[in-house]
């Protein structure tokens, strides 16, 4: 497979060299830059670029068709019969296909990857070898590379692993700007030593990861203060207050007041020996510390708010939640709209973008842009989408190329595609696009919803970001991300995998999977333990969930979550299944218990008539 390293946007893989297609690239930039720039260019400076758009037999209305209708029906009858295993139709179609000009060629290397990945054709050694001399960059290469793997003889001479730009996230790993330091105040991280100094500490040893922080001189201050508020919150999750509570506050003194985690910590630790007032100090210097993510910054807000509840302060209580409120895409400034009534979809923007003529010119103007959109026009969606993410990747340094493809793949209906790149224009511009980051596509359960419909379209956004495709590195498959022997335990039948990436399917045994958990002993009917089930599974949470120090608060429970994935878990699946009740017009799961400092209890009742009316006329 593709060797990679991260660039500086999340979920971007990068090649060792540049691929060739820059000046393609520079090409779009610069339709793009005088289109920003109000410069008037001539329709015969741009004709190359932008193929004629009219309203398509098959493909996406609004968007370019590139390929004749002609070489359109052909390439579309190729795919067609390979679908359907009858591979001589397919090669008699493909020796009609014209590979001599540049989109040709582009067609035939994905009819070519097509035949050679799928079911009913057995590739040679040789087949494989000659289409990555061909096509050494395209997004098939690394599945072509591994699969040549185990054909090839010991003795053959192989190629060398496809290099690839890319940008691809894992599922469940998506880019979330809320999360992120400020790009221009943040600090370059290490990840070897992050997971050196997690691993220590979360294993009870602590002091060799205090250690190999003081060790490593090489660090910036501000690392280091942050690892070693990192270091506290796993002790104060194992409950190990007292030392916990001192690295905390080395941390916080350290950061000399920008790294907020320290203060958040010490916050915490605090409040759970109820020393309220001194807690509420740490929270405010949370808010305030320039050096971290939004969505700490607004937990410190929101804490802040308790803290001065707690101390009978009202005016100041006041003060805090209003701040907390500032940050609508957080979960804890969801929270404190509704402790303060005011409503959530009004703070979103949710006017959809407009995609123009410059957006398709600059993606035009690039190969793997011309060769998406003649994808779609044969009605390849996940193919194009690959060439998309692939430009993507090329452009991570062109903000004003993101956004066209975002407006893009949102108008294709790629919403994964879409919502990734929304987060990644949020962090890059500072200006939310929610209507592409929350779509809203329909979603059909077999046989309807049988849960709250905010909390499946929640847990989808998180788990699969939409992409029935979707596969985890666990083998977690499809919308909901379900293991095979789970979906097979709630079934009560043999499901098979494929069945999985069906999208009625999945969610159907997905909701199942969610009501049987709300009735096992384990849960107890609580939301937040369902969901902490639902990630790390019911029996790895029946073993650290009751150690959990929570004195009966909902939102401490959540916070003392020992697995950081699964404490950002619940906190993502909530905030994004408020806002999804907010667009479709129905009650948000949990959300009026946890303002009111109770466990929410999941309750299993289908939508009524009026609400899925309303869900109807909002669904895109």
């Amino acid at each position: 497979m593709a060797c990679s390293a991260p660039l500086i946007m999340r979920g971007i893989r990068q090649s060792i060299s540049r691929l060739a297609g820059a000046r393609a690239l520079l090409a779009g930039a610069a339709f793009l830059a005088s289109a920003a720039s109000g410069h008037a260019q001539s329709m015969d400076e741009v004709a190359m670029a932008m193929p004629r758009i009219h309203p398509p037999q098959f493909g996406v209305p609004g968007l370019p068709q590139p390929l004749s209708p002609s070489d359109a029906a052909l390439v579309r009858h190729i795919f067609d019969a390979q679908a359907h295993g009858d591979l001589t139709e397919a090669r008699q179609a493909t020796d009609r296909l014209d590979a001599n000009f540049p989109l040709g060629k582009a067609m035939l290397g994905h009819i070519l990857a097509d035949r050679y990945l799928g079911m009913f054709h057995k590739s040679t050694a040789a087949e494989l070898k000659d289409w990555l001399a061909h096509y050494p960059n395209h997004p098939s290469a690394p599945a072509i590379h591994a699969l040549l793997l185990t054909k090839a003889d010991k003795k053959d001479t192989l190629p060398p692993a496809p290099q690839l730009v890319t940008f691809d996230p894992t599922p469940g790993n998506d880019p979330v700007p809320e999360d992120d330091t400020p790009q221009d105040l943040s600090f370059k991280r290490l990840p070897g030593l992050d997971h050196s100094v997690h691993e220590r500490a979360g294993s009870g040893h602590a002091d060799a990861a205090l250690r190999m922080i003081a060790a490593n001189t090489s660090i910036s201050a501000t690392y280091g203060a942050q690892l070693r508020a990192e270091v506290a919150q796993i002790l104060f999750t194992l409950n190990q207050d007292q030392e916990a509570l001192r690295i905390a506050l080395d941390a916080e003194q350290q950061g000399h007041g920008k790294v907020g985690l320290g203060s958040y910590v010490s916050g915490l630790l605090l409040w759970r020996k109820a020393e309220y007032q001194q807690a509420m100090a740490h929270f405010e210097a949370a808010w305030s510390a320039e050096m971290t993510s939004a969505a700490i910054r607004t937990a410190g807000a929101f804490w802040a708010a308790r803290s001065h509840l707690r101390s009978h302060d009202p005016a100041n209580y006041a003060v805090w939640m209003h701040r907390a409120a500032e940050q609508p895409r957080t979960f804890y400034g969801l929270l404190a709209r509704r402790v303060l009534g005011v409503g959530i979809e009004g703070s979103l923007s949710l006017t959809r973008e407009t995609l123009g003529t410059a957006d398709l010119e600059a993606i035009s103007a690039t190969e793997a842009g011309t060769t998406a959109f003649a994808l779609l026009q044969v009605e390849q969606p996940d193919r194009a989408e690959q060439e998309f993410r692939r430009l993507a990747g090329q452009s991570h340094d062109n903000t004003a190329m993101i956004h066209a493809l975002m407006l893009v793949a949102d108008k294709a209906g790629l919403h994964d595609l879409s919502a990734q790149l929304a987060a990644l224009n949020q962090a890059a511009d500072g200006h939310p696009h929610d209507y592409a980051r929350f779509p809203v596509p329909a979603l059909k359960p077999q046989g309807g919803f049988s849960i709250s419909p905010a909390l499946v379209y929640g847990l989808t956004r998180v788990e699969s970001n939409f992409n029935a495709a979707a596969v985890s590195a666990v083998g977690a498959r499809g919308l909901m991300q379900l293991m095979p022997q789970t979906a097979n335990y709630v079934a009560e039948t043999h499901t098979g995998a494929a069945r999985l990436h069906d999208p009625a399917v999945n969610l159907k045994l997905g909701q199942r999977y969610v009501a049987y958990l709300a009735e096992s002993d384990v849960t107890g009917g609580d939301l937040l333990r369902i969901l902490a089930s639902y990630n790390s599974g019911p029996n790895s949470f029946s073993r650290w969930g009751a150690q959990i120090q929570h004195h009966d608060d909902p939102l401490l429970f959540i916070e003392a979550i020992p697995l950081a994935e699964t404490r950002s878990f619940i906190q993502r699946t909530l905030t994004y299944s408020w806002i999804y009740a907010a667009r479709l017009g129905i009650d948000a799961p949990g959300l009026d218990e946890l303002a009111a400092g109770i466990f929410p209890h999941f309750t299993a009742t289908t939508p009524d008539s009026q609400s899925l009316n309303r869900m109807k006329i909002r669904l895109h």
